[in-house]
């Protein structure tokens, strides 16, 4: 199937966490005025903490700087991981929540499969409750990418009328 929609990659950068954040907000709002996809990849020039839409500020931890993102989700800690964003209008492949993720993680795991025994990565299928935490990457949940049983993966979105913008972190 062939979709009309174009994609524009961005290459990796790094920035400050404030500037990040800004970016995929530009990116969300370009994308709810036009009918194109953004793929950006990126790092962080300091460590810092991303929190979700819908976290209490706060229950904000004061050692480094504490930037909320438009997704949801818990904290992140942002030092020397891979993060991503993929803004755009929900159209096939992406037609609601569940499809972004899943599509998003299957490609994920697929890339994984090159360098990591294909038997130590699965994708989890519910919310694992091993503790109470608003850390991220301490609570698994469905379509997140797991290695020996570790989350590597997590991703949130946020819709806005047709448009999605999801944010991924390796």
């Amino acid at each position: 199937m062939k979709y009309k929609i174009p994609l524009y990659i961005f290459p990796y950068s790094i920035f400050d966490g404030y500037i990040n954040m800004a970016l995929d907000e530009i990116l969300f709002i370009k994308s709810q005025q036009k009918n194109s996809l953004f793929l950006r990849f990126y790092g962080w020039k300091y460590p810092c903490i991303t929190f979700g839409y819908f976290q209490n500020p706060e229950k904000r931890p004061a050692v480094m700087p504490y930037i909320r993102r438009l997704t949801g989700g818990g904290l992140v800690y942002h030092n020397s991981d891979i993060t991503f964003s993929i803004t755009g209008p929900m159209a096939p492949p992406f037609v609601n929540s569940s499809s972004i993720y899943q599509f998003i993680s299957q490609l994920l795991k697929k890339t994984f499969h090159s360098f990591i025994s294909p038997g130590n990565i699965k994708l989890s299928q519910r919310q694992i409750l091993q503790k109470k935490s608003y850390k991220c990457f301490e609570i698994p949940v469905s379509g997140d990418i797991l290695v020996d049983n570790k989350k590597i993966y997590g991703g949130a979105i946020r819709k806005k009328g047709r448009a999605f913008l999801f944010q991924g972190t390796i």
